[in-house]
């Protein structure tokens, strides 16, 4: 999630609003200039991530499982993982509770009297300038539970994928601006974040080891489809893995789970949940 990387968030609502929105874009794109006492929690990511990588290896170095088949204690654990962070998702979620998010909010605050909206606006930001600690808590606390629980970001990543897109069906740009009424909420347009471009080359690298693996040892009709979504990925540079529908043997072995696993997405915390983080100089950014 970068600025350099061309996101942009559009909010079409009034003077006060864009204000927020002014804000918001310079706390949550990454690569901004952070004052160094206000990003324990991302200064710990960094360094967690570390942690992480040298345990478990980079994200992109992650192997599924033999013929796609999900352990069911890999399930368990990552909805352990999920546990570990549900504090800090509650809290990020209050944040952008308080931002005007649809055009009946943005209504609202531009009809209230001059000092009582300058007041609104007052609180607003500091609810937009919260953001940036409260994410670096979550990413914190990801990476904390994931080294407690024995995962790595790559094993994460690719449950995360699979589950929530690929069998759940949601959408992987679900984010704070669908957390309203669809039918009233603000228009907000992104551009291509460069989390999910990394994000999404990594889970390519996945399935292209576990292809490797699998040649000799899983069944042809495995193989044909295994090549098939890796040669969809290499055509669609914006496709997810197994984006059509998840074959028999991974879906079978989630089924079991759905209702635990249903509960626990969070559709205002997805797109902040396979980012990464790394320090430039004094700034750290999020990828």
């Amino acid at each position: 999630m970068s600025s350099s990387a061309g996101q942009k968030w559009l909010i079409g609502c009034g003077v006060g609003c864009l204000l927020v929105a002014l804000v918001f874009i310079a706390i949550v794109t990454g690569g901004v200039m952070f004052v160094r006492d206000t990003v324990s929690g991302f200064e710990a990511a960094v360094e967690t991530r570390a942690e992480l990588e040298q345990k478990f290896g980079t994200t992109d170095e992650f192997t599924p499982w033999p013929g796609g088949e999900i352990p069911a204690d890999r399930i368990e654990t990552f909805l352990a993982v999920r546990q570990g962070t549900a504090l800090e998702r509650q809290d990020i979620a209050a944040k952008f509770a308080a931002i005007p998010m649809s055009e009946t909010e943005t209504r609202e605050l531009e009809s209230k009297p001059s000092g009582e909206k300058a007041l609104s606006i007052f609180k607003i930001i500091g609810s937009a300038m919260g953001l940036g600690g409260e994410m670096g808590d979550f990413f914190m606390a990801r990476n904390a539970s994931l080294l407690d629980q024995e995962m790595g970001m790559g094993e994460y990543s690719y449950l995360y994928v699979v589950i929530y897109y690929g069998w759940l069906g949601h959408d992987r740009d679900e984010g704070p601006q669908t957390g309203r009424d669809r039918d009233d909420r603000v228009n907000v347009q992104f551009g291509q974040p460069r989390t999910d471009s990394r994000a999404r080359d990594d889970l390519l690298s996945m399935l292209r080891n576990q292809l490797r693996q699998d040649e000799s040892v899983a069944s042809d009709e495995w193989i044909a489809l295994l090549t098939a979504e890796i040669e969809a990925m290499e055509r669609d540079s914006h496709r997810y893995p197994w984006r059509d529908g998840l074959p028999p043997s991974i879906a079978e072995s989630l089924e079991p789970h759905r209702e635990r696993l249903e509960a626990s997405y969070d559709p205002i915390s997805n797109m902040f949940e396979l980012v990464i983080t790394q320090k430039e100089g004094w700034s750290v950014t999020a990828e």
